[in-house]
Formats: structure tokens, C-alpha cells, sequence
């Protein structure tokens, strides 16, 4: 919560593994409106020998079948806990989500790395989880990047816990992100996760504010068309409604 009546406008940005998402992120440091909260991928790959606790990430890849229960809980409690954290911005952005674990977990069951039981014990917890926690979007932002392009930058960034990671799973991935796009509950606009870099950064940052603005000025002429929360924090003076160019509508499909 930001202050003690206001909410920050929440940005779920979506998309498979090297889809651009933490680069998006990292595009937006030193914007005064924006808290980023990147992907909490440092608690999945701790590791401490002497306490038992190994690198789940990189142990999922090796044996899937063995970690994929353990490696998805941890997910959702790390995304969960990031809930707690103070938000002191009008708009706080996410890498990933605690709904589209979802995702993950969709594809490591059709594959048979997750067990009917553990699926079912999973998705008990995020439904306890969600219950408990803002979580909801008011905007998600998704970068459509082809598989073979996210598997070419996967393979020039060479994380040591990503090279075990296949084509086809990126593929895979890359479905179930399609279709749990298309069911998405929240608002959703996609981008081209392909473009320069620069070029994402422009339009998402357009794309932010616009929505921002809109959905501020619905909580408070039409309440009760507004989306989750009201009232939001102002923005910083440089970036008002009237010194946004308009965004070519072409470039993106919305969803309510």
C-alpha cells in the first residue's frame, strides 16, 4: 500500500523465460514512479550445503521429475512474501507473478515432471496464497518473443542454472503463456518482445502512464467502472496525462 489511503498501480510483466522481462525492468531504473520488482531468482538458486538446502533451480533442470514440486512451492512462497514488501511509488512493476506460476505448473504436469497430487497440493497453496494477498494486476504487459529467439538469447546470456533448458520446452512455454494470456482475468496489452530494446521501453512506458491516467480518472469520475482500487497516487509533474503522444493502437491487443 502506498501511504496509508493510496494504492500504487500494479504492472504484471509477462512472458517465457528471455522474453525481455527483466530487461524491460532494468530499462525503467531511475524512473521516480516506478518500484521494480525483479523476478526473485537469487532465493530459488541459494544454496547451503550444510543446512540441506541445494539450488532448486538448477536441480530442477538436472531432475525435473524430482524437483518440480519443490522448485514450484518455493515460487509461490518467495512471490508471495514479495507482497509484504513497502511499495513508496504510484506505479510498482513486476517481473512475473504469483498467478502466472500457473503456467509453469500447466506445462511440468502434460509433461509428467509434476504428479496429479503435487498439481492439486500446488494449486491449493497459490489459491491460500492469492486469498491472503493484494496480488491482482491492474495492467499486465506481455512481451510475445518467438521460442527460437528466447532460446538464442538464453544461450548468449549462459546462466549456469539455464543450460539444461531445451528449444522445445521454450516452445511448450511459449504456448501455455498464449493461452493463459487469453484467459487472463486482467487487463492485458502485448507487446513485441522482438523489437529493439529501445523500442520496448517507449511503448511500454506510454503504455503504463496512459493506463495509469485512464484508469485514475475512472476511480474517481466513475467509481464503480474503476478497476481495483482507489484513489492512486499522483504522478511526478513531467509525466501528466497531456504530455503523453498517442500510441498506435496497432501495436498492441487489449483485453478486459
Amino acid at each position: 500500500k502506498f501511504d496509508n489511503e493510496v494504492w500504487p498501480f500494479q504492472v504484471h510483466v509477462e512472458g517465457n523465460i528471455a522474453s525481455g522481462k527483466s530487461s524491460l525492468l532494468g530499462s525503467l531504473e531511475g524512473n521516480s514512479d516506478f518500484s521494480l520488482q525483479y523476478e526473485p531468482v537469487e532465493e530459488w538458486v541459494y544454496e547451503n550445503l550444510q543446512e540441506g538446502t541445494p539450488n532448486l533451480l538448477a536441480a530442477f533442470y538436472k531432475d525435473p521429475k524430482a524437483n518440480a514440486a519443490p522448485l514450484q512451492r518455493l515460487v509461490l512462497t518467495t512471490y508471495h512474501t514479495l507482497h509484504d514488501v513497502p511499495c513508496t511509488t504510484p506505479i510498482k512493476v513486476w517481473d512475473r507473478s504469483l498467478h502466472s506460476s500457473e503456467i509453469f505448473r500447466n506445462v511440468l504436469l502434460e509433461d509428467g515432471w509434476l504428479g496429479s497430487k503435487d498439481y492439486e497440493d500446488l494449486q491449493f497453496y497459490y489459491e491460500a496464497l492469492n486469498s491472503s494477498c493484494d496480488s491482482g494486476a491492474d495492467l499486465v504487459v506481455y512481451l510475445r518473443t518467438n521460442p527460437a529467439l528466447c532460446f538464442r538469447r538464453l544461450v548468449t546470456r549462459d546462466r549456469p542454472e539455464e543450460r539444461g533448458v531445451t528449444l522445445q520446452y521454450l516452445t511448450k512455454l511459449h504456448h501455455a503463456h498464449e493461452n493463459w494470456i487469453a484467459q487472463c482475468p486482467f487487463r492485458v496489452i502485448t507487446l513485441d518482445g522482438e523489437a529493439p530494446k529501445p523500442v520496448v521501453k517507449d511503448r511500454a512506458i506510454r503504455i503504463i502512464y496512459r493506463e495509469f491516467s485512464e484508469t485514475r480518472i475512472r476511480a474517481f469520475t466513475r467509481p464503480y467502472e474503476s478497476t481495483r482500487h482507489a484513489p492512486f497516487a499522483a504522478l511526478s509533474p513531467a509525466h501528466a496525462t497531456t504530455n503523453l503522444p498517442d500510441f498506435p493502437t496497432t501495436t498492441t491487443t487489449t483485453q478486459s
